[in-house]
């Protein structure tokens, strides 16, 4: 095996990253925010003033320019927290730091992830965890190109992408408590109150709670990465004929 495989629960990454998180945890929850902006902006101006138009190639372009470089400024950023290196919120635009690098990684992990998908959904989400320590290697390893990055990602990858899956479906349940606001009154709430200042309030809350999991989820992955990197133990080889004379002994 040239890789390490990863076999710590997923309680040991989550305690990691809530011990280096304590006292970051605001800038953290800016950090995400400031991910999500970026790639959402759009979307969000879409919507706010120009809703009669057809705008959905304008959506996509935008999200394939500014995905690489948006997400290797967001490892970036938590790598940095995990590591307990100096730090702050312009570690979230490192990626546009290296723009062309950045782009092409994000555009790469892109293409291969829809091609695998349209062959079946499944193999999409493989492939999308195949690639997942890719932004982290590009911006740790300025020696490597895009695509090596990638293969490098696929390499260390190799038996673990069921721990790396079991970590992210282990944030689930925080999801459906983030959302569990917004459901009830959806559900219980009369029509009258659809446009009250509680809506505004729900809203803002689930806002702030889901970049408080991504921040927590993001640390954790990173958590995860800085094992896989990990050299391999050496394992050290007798051979049989020492064995037996030692054993004769």
């Amino acid at each position: 095996m040239d890789h390490r495989i990863v076999n710590q629960s997923t309680s040991y990454f989550k305690t990691i990253s809530k011990d280096r998180l304590k006292g970051q945890w605001v800038k953290a929850v800016i950090a995400a925010g400031i991910y999500t902006a970026i790639v959402g902006i759009v979307d969000f101006i879409i919507e706010l003033f120009m809703q009669d138009m057809n705008t959905g190639l304008l959506s996509v372009g935008y999200f394939i320019i500014v995905y690489g470089a948006a997400t290797v400024g967001l490892y970036s950023y938590f790598v940095k927290v995990i590591r307990s290196e100096e730090n702050g919120l312009g570690s979230s635009f490192e990626g546009f730091a290296s723009f062309g690098r950045s782009f092409v990684l994000g555009f790469l992990m892109l293409l291969f992830i829809v091609l695998w998908g349209l062959l079946l959904i499944i193999p999409g989400i493989i492939a999308s965890f195949r690639y997942a320590l890719a932004p982290m290697i590009l911006r740790d390893r300025p020696d490597l190109t895009p695509l090596q990055c990638i293969k490098e990602s696929k390499r260390l990858m190799k038996g673990n992408k069921a721990n790396l899956l079991t970590l992210d479906l282990s944030f689930i349940g925080w999801y459906l408590l983030m959302y569990l606001p917004e459901l009830a009154f959806t559900l219980f709430a009369g029509p009258s109150l659809y446009n009250s200042p509680i809506v505004s309030i729900i809203s803002l809350i689930t806002i702030i709670l889901s970049l408080w999991v991504m921040a927590y989820m993001t640390s954790s992955i990173v958590v995860f990465y800085e094992e896989a990197i990990l050299p391999v133990p050496e394992v050290k080889v007798i051979k049989i004929e020492e064995a037996v004379g030692n054993n004769e002994q």
